[in-house]
């Protein structure tokens, strides 16, 4: 039996007040159907098609494959950055 220690991370970097509240939701359900029901893999042309269905700009999927690239390190567990500053908002 082999597994697979790779996870999948879904992450999109934008405003969600210049795409709207959907934004934040189809394009997961969007990915969740192309791999679960297509049986698609995850890769970069999935979150682009994904992506571009939901009107979405499909650079933001650059992101999701560095997020993957980390991911895929079996060494790699988490990314966190201390923060040194209040938020920047507006």
């Amino acid at each position: 039996m082999t597994t697979s220690a790779a996870v999948p991370v879904v992450d999109f970097y934008f405003d969600p007040a210049d795409y709207g509240t959907p934004a934040l939701r189809d394009p997961y359900t969007a990915l969740g159907t192309k791999h679960h029901v297509e049986k698609r893999e995850f890769d970069h042309d999935l979150y682009v098609e994904a992506l571009t269905e939901c009107g979405l700009d499909p650079a933001l999927a650059d992101a999701a494959d560095g997020a993957l690239a980390l991911a895929s390190n079996p060494y790699f567990f988490e990314l966190k950055r201390t923060r040194t500053e209040s938020p920047q908002t507006g």
